[in-house]
């Protein structure tokens, strides 16, 4: 079960949603518009062969393709670029610039230091950090 941000088209504001198996498709905003995680979970991204403006659906990853001229928006330039890490308050994922010094959490409003961050998260990968 993967936890991601999805933001409201009618507010902006930012929730939390799923891709687990009993995850809800429909989200309730506190505004009271109702967000679409199938659908508005697409994204803009310029694509880095053409230079156009692309909506494209986050949930295809790297085999994402520009409709315009048909190369991957995806490449591995942008991947080595991009460090994926947790919020330390809600858990969240997010992705953030890997040479970036400080992030703050869309949902949460945490001000995380992305360093560290990936630091922590480095160690506890290789299982050395334990919780006592």
């Amino acid at each position: 079960m993967a936890k991601f941000i999805i933001e409201c088209p009618h507010c902006g504001a930012y929730q939390t949603a799923s891709t687990s198996f009993f995850a809800r498709n429909i989200l309730e905003c506190k505004c009271g518009k109702l967000i679409n995680v199938n659908r508005d979970r697409y994204t803009i991204r310029t694509c880095p062969h053409c230079g156009n403006s692309v909506m494209y659906d986050q949930a295809k990853g790297d085999k994402a393709i520009c409709p315009i001229c048909k190369e991957r928006l995806v490449t591995e330039d942008s991947k080595s670029a991009i460090a994926h890490i947790h919020c330390p308050s809600c858990s969240c994922d997010l992705q953030v610039d890997k040479n970036a010094s400080k992030y703050e959490c869309p949902l949460c409003k945490t001000k995380i230091d992305v360093q560290e961050q990936i630091r922590k998260e480095e160690i506890t990968g290789k299982g050395l950090a334990s919780v006592i």
